[in-house]
């Protein structure tokens, strides 16, 4: 079979060029409203076969870009990423592209539907389906087949449920509102597809790390983990065979030469000037993009303190202080206390530890977890339907149920199955009701269900919908997210309050630039 990577890629660039001139047409889409994610490359002929590196991508927020120490970054079919190793003409490049920061975006899937009329490579029943019965006969059937994949860019991800797993599920607790999961066919999970740059800072692999390959004497092993999931990718999503050492490592070492950030903001200007340290040429630089393996007291982020002194003169240096103020309030703002003993104060950098990336980064070999995986209760519909309700009813449901076991911590959201009550360690049968397990479904232990890992953040503008399954819309639904599950409240005050359980709509409005701004 001949590749068609390259030809692939093309289409991809051409669906910007629609996204950018004919936002009307595609406003029309299946009839969904326009999405906001990436357009047009600004410069440069998208039918070369190499990007040069820097090169610019438009964002709502302002402009991304990669940067690879080893050069220019070949997108031929000469380069693996980019070649239809499967049966099914699928690429990497499909679901993760240079203009969505490397994963993909609703406006990118809607605008390859519109060009392609739901033939694109991106769409096919195998992953790309509610259902990989679901009909793709007409154009009007794989709008409905695909509307996962067109308005949040979810994949579906089919995992069965573990025999030995200390938490049951019967058919009768399976929801699935596309009428295919069960426990013969697997679990129906709708996740995004995680972005492949910046994958030097990372310490586990997929959503639920079940590509993770760690030991006990060197902790994760990067090379190993990641060839194992271009091969699995190449089996599952693109229905091909195993693939060779040679092609691993073509696709291994394209991955992790790269490195994404946002470059410039619309209102701050260049993030990598006048005192500032953004942009993917800093993230690759080993004394800015340091790692602080302390989960006590994590340095978080240090790219925009020098804008914190700027002279008030000017809307720039105003968004600048804007961005600044809020790298603090994302290092040191209010989130609540943590259950600790004593009671700690909860921070955004409780969870995202790792020094200008945002991962996790602290692991141990014996303890490879070392809760790399965390439950934020985006996979609950409850708090689901607070930040995007139309999300909860096109999601399958699964309605788990376990005997309490000493010392196993127990999944927020656990009822007793007798009381109805909230489940205790005094429970002896307790239930939970998930859209999506996670971790849960890898370790086969219960404490785990509704985890997922820890994301990098560098280059968050270009790839909404966020969240393992695209809940949130924008970074202010997730912030909003946040402020939901912890039980803060928003006031409006000109300075910061005292009260851990307070949060100032100035702070919110700051961290939500300086989110933008990674």
């Amino acid at each position: 079979m001949k590749p068609l990577g390259q030809t692939k890629l093309l289409g991809i660039f051409i669906s910007f060029f629609l996204l950018q001139h004919s936002s009307s047409s595609l406003a029309a889409v299946c009839g969904l409203p326009n999405e906001s994610g990436p357009v047009s490359p600004i410069s440069g002929d998208p039918n070369q076969p190499n990007l040069p590196n820097l090169k610019h991508y438009k964002n709502a927020a302002g402009i991304l870009a990669t940067y690879s120490p080893a050069g220019a970054l070949d997108v031929s079919e000469n380069n693996d990423f980019f070649n239809a190793l499967g049966t099914n003409e699928r690429t990497c490049g499909n679901c993760h592209t240079p203009q969505a920061s490397w994963t993909i975006t609703p406006a990118l899937a809607q605008a390859q539907f519109q060009r392609t009329q739901g033939t694109d490579p991106l769409f096919r029943p195998n992953d790309g389906s509610v259902s990989p019965l679901a009909d793709v006969s007409t154009q009007n059937a794989r709008c409905e087949a695909y509307k996962m994949l067109l308005k949040y860019a979810n994949i579906r991800v089919g995992i069965k449920m573990p025999s030995t797993a200390n938490f049951s599920l019967t058919n009768n607790n399976i929801s699935d509102p596309y009428s295919y999961a069960s426990l013969a066919n697997g679990l129906s999970l709708f996740r995004r597809p995680m972005p492949t740059t910046n994958l030097s800072f990372i310490k586990g692999v997929m959503w639920d790390g079940r590509e993770s390959v760690i030991s006990n004497t060197a902790g994760f092993i990067q090379f190993t983990s990641l060839g194992n999931q271009a091969n699995d990718a190449t089996q599952g999503h693109a229905e091909g065979p195993v693939i060779t050492a040679a092609q691993k490592s073509s696709i291994v070492n394209f991955e992790t030469s790269l490195y994404t950030a946002q470059l410039k903001d619309q209102g701050a200007g260049n993030l990598d000037q006048n005192l500032g340290l953004g942009g993917p040429t800093n993230l690759a630089n080993p004394v800015i993009a340091t790692s602080t393996p302390s989960p006590v007291a994590p340095v978080g982020f240090t790219l925009y303190e020098g804008w914190s002194q700027l002279p008030n003169n000017g809307n720039v240096n105003a968004t600048r202080q804007a961005i600044a103020r809020g790298e603090q309030v994302f290092n040191n703002g209010n989130l609540g206390m943590r259950a600790t003993t004593p009671a700690l104060p909860r921070r955004c950098t409780t969870c995202h530890t790792h020094e200008n990336v945002g991962t996790y980064l602290v692991q141990t070999a014996n303890a490879p977890d070392s809760e790399t995986f965390f439950n934020v209760r985006i996979s609950e519909p409850s708090f689901i339907s607070k930040i995007n309700p139309g999300l909860v009813a096109e999601l399958p449901k699964y309605t788990f149920e376990f005997n309490v076991i000493a010392g196993k911590a127990i999944p927020a959201s656990s009822v007793d199955t007798v009381s109805g009550a909230a489940c205790t360690t005094a429970s002896v049968r307790c239930k939970i009701t998930t859209t999506d397990p996670g971790r849960a479904l890898i370790t086969k232990t219960y404490s785990d269900i509704n985890k997922f890992r820890v994301p990098a953040l560098r280059g968050l503008a270009s790839r909404p919908p966020y969240f393992h399954n695209g809940a949130a819309k924008t970074l202010d639904n997730v912030v909003q997210h946040y402020i939901n599950i912890f039980g803060m409240q928003v006031i409006n005050s000109p300075t910061h309050s005292t009260d851990p359980n307070v949060i100032t709509r100035q702070e919110v409005s700051d961290l939500v630039a300086f989110l933008n701004a990674l």
